[in-house]
């Protein structure tokens, strides 16, 4: 696949599961904030933000 200029930055609908798979094929970024805000569970967030380090 060819590098498009300037990189994309995929949001909506991504999740941390699929976040990975956005920036191995050339995205500078992704928007992750109805999957990591989504909620009014503080711990939720903390867990999710946590998994993100991962990424």
């Amino acid at each position: 696949m060819s590098r498009v200029w300037p990189p994309p930055i995929p949001t909506g609908g991504i999740r941390v599961d699929s976040a990975r798979d956005y920036l191995d094929v050339g995205a500078l970024a992704v928007g992750l904030g109805g999957w990591l805000t989504g909620t009014v569970d503080h711990e939720l967030i903390r867990s999710r933000a946590s998994r993100l380090r991962e990424v």
